[in-house]
């Protein structure tokens, strides 16, 4: 017998084959928790030495020796990579780390991704009913994801989301509820309560009601961006939380399409706001900022609930206790108090403006622009439901047309 050096193997002569035999041990291991052991035979040393490096060159150059891994180092792995290639912005890897964390509940998300079982899967997606239609579906899909990368890096023999039957996408409990647009009427109110002034970010709410711009793409608006003289609105950046969930101003290159930077005329209603901020601005400083620093979305979110709230729009009780209601006097029977609160969110703003477009008679092509949509079928897929108002319209026009032809 012959001892090799360390990580060689071993060669000897076996008498009982009349053949030499070269053997070695692999980082992976067997069910039984033993390493795993590869042995080759020929007719003579040279050709089991020849054979061994193969074999170890081939074990060294697999995408993935250790057949251990689980799906939340996959997945892990995956996000920080795309990260670190700028293949994901600041919030897309927020986000999937949220939806990372998640799948981290599931019990079968740190064992061996080769010994889980599609049952165990569905068992588990039972558990996550009561998270939203959304989220639910941002865990399949990165569940999913795992597990086709797993294959490719052949730690499965077989994907389990590859059957149409074997793992079923799960249904929430909540009821999802669809962003809907303002009516003209409740627009009326807005702009009327807005008008009032008494909210700090009034001309935020201006900007928004008449660009249909994004609200991060508002708050990083800069003085260089309007051009009065020309009428217009230079989109080239947006407010985005990173990684370590800090507010800043992206860069043009992160921005969420390759249209988001894009043009945007200034509405004659908007054009005196506008107007007198750049007269505030000092320097290429922000449009908008909250004593000097960037203002976080949510905080926008939270006055739009309350301008609507004292427009009467959307509005409904709550029982969120105040101070006052404490909880000892709660226990004495006192009667909780109802505050009023709105059942809104900014991004209805937006949606409001596209659907006040579409009704103006923009087309679709020139809406998408504006919005700074990648491409047409987004406009079309987001806002299908303010289409079918215009169908007998648009139905009516081709039949007189016709009509004329058969004459």
């Amino acid at each position: 017998m012959q001892i090799r050096t360390k990580g060689e193997g071993t060669i000897y002569y076996s008498n009982k084959r009349k053949k030499f035999v070269g053997e070695f041990y692999t980082n992976e291991r067997t069910s039984s928790g033993k390493k795993r052991k590869i042995t080759v035979i020929a007719e003579t040393r040279p050709e089991v030495v020849k054979r061994m490096r193969k074999k170890m060159n081939e074990e060294q150059t697999k995408p993935q020796k250790n057949k251990e891994t689980s799906l939340v180092e996959i997945l892990t792995k995956s996000i920080d990579r795309e990260y670190n290639l700028n293949k994901l912005k600041d919030s897309s890897y927020v986000r999937k780390k949220e939806t990372l964390h998640i799948v981290e509940k599931m019990d079968f998300s740190n064992k061996p991704i080769k010994n889980i079982k599609a049952e165990e899967i569905n068992r588990d997606f039972i558990k996550l009913k009561d998270y939203s239609q959304s989220v639910l579906t941002k865990a399949y899909n990165l569940i999913k994801y795992g597990f086709e990368i797993a294959k490719e890096m052949n730690l499965i023999n077989e994907n389990p989301f590859s059957s149409k039957f074997l793992i079923i996408k799960p249904k929430s409990n909540k009821i999802t509820k669809n962003i809907d647009a303002l009516t003209i009427e409740e627009e009326k109110n807005l702009i009327k309560e807005l008008e009032k002034g008494y909210d700090d970010y009034t001309d935020v709410f201006f900007v928004l009601v008449y660009t249909g711009m994004r609200v991060g793409e508002v708050l990083a608006l800069k003085k260089k961006n309007i051009l009065l003289e020309e009428k217009k609105i230079i989109v080239s950046s947006t407010v985005t939380i990173d990684k370590n969930k800090k507010i800043k101003i992206s860069e043009e290159k992160k921005l969420k399409t390759k249209n988001s930077e894009r043009v945007i005329p200034i509405l004659d209603n908007l054009y005196e706001i506008l107007e007198k901020k750049v007269e505030e601005i000092e320097n290429e400083e922000l449009l908008f900022t909250k004593k000097g620093n960037i203002i976080y979305p949510s905080t926008i979110n939270s006055h739009f609930k309350r301008i609507c709230k004292n427009a009467g729009i959307r509005t409904y009780k709550t029982s969120k206790k105040k101070i006052l209601y404490t909880k000892e006097k709660i226990k004495k029977g006192e009667k909780q108090a109802q505050y009023l609160t709105s059942d809104v969110n900014t991004h209805m703003i937006r949606h409001t403006f596209a659907t006040r477009a579409i009704e103006a008679g923009v087309s679709p092509s020139a809406l998408s622009k504006i919005l700074g949509h990648s491409d047409i079928q987004t406009t079309l897929n987001i806002y299908t439901s303010v289409l079918p108002k215009f169908q007998t319209e648009e139905m009516q026009k081709i039949n007189i047309c016709l009509s004329k032809l058969s004459r």
